[in-house]
């Protein structure tokens, strides 16, 4: 399952540096790309919340089987369009397989285990987030400069076809559960919702790089919010509600998704989206040579997998959140210091230090999600923890993308300079401080009984999320 959310995660981002060459070949502007990423984007969070219910109604392995098949059919189709708008139609159907092949995935992988397996179960399922946004630009443009773009999409082929015979050799079969009457209402106010909600966070972000119309974009973004407003309303008062929200009434999940882990990931989202647009805009430096200086970063990030898990055994959540949330975002106010005359050594050190730091809080924050969560509710949550994770990644974006135009616009100029840059990481590391104040809230025995650190004379971590 980790391999299949590194596929789609990899996925997501292996196309960005391709988009020259992409519209080079089907003869448009880049720009006219944008629905190739938004479609994909806004298909995945849409396609989320129906996930619950049609496990329900078919079985969580088949769903999650005919999810991937979708996804590999797409991608193929993507690599064999012909033009704009087939491109566009295809990479929307492999985006509602992505939503799909993420939340049931979590769920699968979740949903019967013991509190004790759930650390080891999701350090291993963090590493593709950690690692696929890294590797996946540089990849893209290594694969469009020496093949084709369309590689980009026949790689998945292979690796899908993989993944579906791995699949039905070792995920147990499964049969459907109770059926639920479909909530029709439900589905039209929270699908709605989050597609406009998202759409508004990407029209903004193309209408801050002069791409889009400011009025459409938030338009779009008030017609969400109060769809969603109406979505919650109605799924509070359901008897049968598309997506249960009985896990954010669970303090660690709230803090480690909707509350904290919104400040951090946002932070965690957009360093990796800045620092190639730094190299590459304000150094100079090439679009491979761009990627090659990321690998400090990825490597920082493997590395902390190692000791990942001795860490919140020995120190717990609550001391591993607070210490590390501030960690994690001094690096990335750091990398606002850095220019094209900073010591290579210094500068791999600094991104080897932000990548450590960066994958001890992810792994932290998706374990203590699902710590106090009852198994029943755990597919519930793995809907609400994924769609809280693509609204960090838009979040990122769009925030960093405002911060350089404002930082941009505020002297006149037409093009960004390094100054740009150092306020967008100072803006970021700010937002992602915020999130320590949350973790303070958290009690000093939150999800001990899954990070191996409960004594027995202590109350347990559920206790203490009631009290």
């Amino acid at each position: 399952m980790a391999g299949a959310f590194f596929l789609l995660l990899l996925d997501s981002s292996i196309l960005n540096t391709s988009l020259p060459r992409v519209a080079q070949s089907m003869g448009v502007q880049p720009l006219a790309l944008s629905p190739t990423i938004t479609g994909y984007l806004l298909a995945s969070v849409a396609a989320m919340p129906l996930s619950n219910w049609l496990c329900g109604k078919f079985g969580i392995r088949r769903v999650y089987l005919l999810s991937i098949a979708v996804f590999t059919l797409a991608s193929a189709a993507c690599g064999g369009s012909a033009s704009l708008w087939q491109l566009v139609a295809a990479r929307v159907v492999q985006g509602a397989a992505a939503g799909m092949m993420l939340t049931v995935g979590r769920t699968l992988a979740v949903q019967d285990a013991d509190k004790s397996e759930l650390l080891s179960i999701t350090s291993l399922l963090v590493w593709p987030a950690l690692m696929a946004p890294v590797l996946g630009p540089p990849l893209g443009g290594w694969i469009t400069t020496y093949f084709s773009w369309r590689w980009n999409f026949f790689l998945n082929v292979p690796m899908g076809l993989m993944a579906m015979l791995l699949i039905l050799r070792f995920v147990p079969r499964d049969t459907a559960r109770d059926e639920l009457p479909m909530d029709w209402l439900g589905a039209f106010y929270t699908v709605g919702g989050l597609a406009t909600f998202f759409g508004g966070l990407e029209l903004m972000a193309q209408a801050t790089e002069g791409g889009g119309h400011w009025g459409l974009a938030l338009s779009f973004f008030a017609l969400g919010a109060v769809l969603l407003a109406l979505a919650w309303r109605h799924l509070v008062r359901s008897p049968h509600p598309l997506i249960g929200l009985a896990p954010l009434k669970v303090k660690t999940f709230a803090i480690s998704t909707f509350s904290g882990g919104i400040f951090s990931s946002l932070c965690l989202h957009a360093t990796p989206y800045l620092l190639p647009l730094m190299f590459q805009l304000a150094f100079g430096a090439t679009a491979a040579a761009a990627g090659a200086m990321l690998i400090p970063y990825f490597l920082g990030n493997l590395t902390m997998k190692t000791v990942t898990t001795p860490l919140l055994r020995r120190f717990g959540f609550k001391r591993v959140l607070l210490v590390d949330g501030v960690f994690c975002m001094l690096p990335v106010a750091v990398c606002g210091f850095l220019g094209a005359q900073t010591p290579w050594l210094l500068m791999s050190a600094l991104l080897f230090f932000a990548g450590a730091t960066r994958s001890l809080l992810f792994t932290a924050l998706n374990t203590l999600c699902y710590a106090d969560v009852e198994p029943r509710e755990r597919g519930t949550a793995a809907t609400l923890s994924s769609v809280s994770m693509l609204l960090a990644q838009s979040l990122g974006i769009v925030v960093s993308t405002l911060m350089l135009a404002a930082a941009k616009a505020s002297d006149g100029r037409a093009t960004l300079e390094l100054g740009d840059f150092r306020l967008a990481f100072f803006g970021v590391a700010a937002i992602g401080l915020l999130s320590v104040t949350q973790y303070a809230r958290l009690s000093r025995h939150a999800g001990e009984e899954v990070s191996g650190s409960r004594r027995p004379e202590r109350t347990t971590a559920k206790a203490e999320a009631t009290r």
